[in-house]
């Protein structure tokens, strides 16, 4: 079928043959469009790409993440110093703010926020002389 990023492409490309009538159904538009039938049924159904998912393992949505770069940023603008221990703290209470049920706490590793600060390089503030 050729590389992921091709076959992505003629999905999208089957699904708007479909949508604009010039195919009966998605079978004849995936035969027309070479296209795996478990993979077209299944964008059909609402599963993203590996292309549109967010990495594996990630602990913060995309909201969650957003809200804890401005949490920082915004605590850098005021002048308040963000250490480590107090990122850790904030990403708990936003995980936590929202599970279900309550009584089932999640807890982060303790290397996450140095992971976290490597993949956002543009949070680490360089020391003032």
């Amino acid at each position: 079928f050729g590389s992921y990023k091709d076959t992505e492409r003629r999905i999208e490309l089957a699904l708007g043959v479909v949508a604009l009538g010039e195919c009966r159904n998605l079978n004849e538009a995936r035969i027309k469009c070479h296209v795996p039938k478990n993979r077209l049924y299944a964008r059909v159904q609402g599963t993203l790409s590996k292309l549109d998912r967010s990495g594996m393992n990630k602990r913060l949505d995309e909201i969650q993440e957003s809200a804890l770069i401005n949490y920082i940023k915004r605590c850098d603008e005021l002048g308040f110093l963000v250490m480590p221990h107090m990122i850790h703290d904030v990403v708990e209470v936003i995980l936590n703010a929202g599970s279900y049920p309550p009584f089932l706490p999640q807890y982060l590793g303790c290397d996450w926020v140095t992971r976290f600060l490597a993949a956002h390089p543009e949070l680490i503030k360089k020391k003032q002389k």
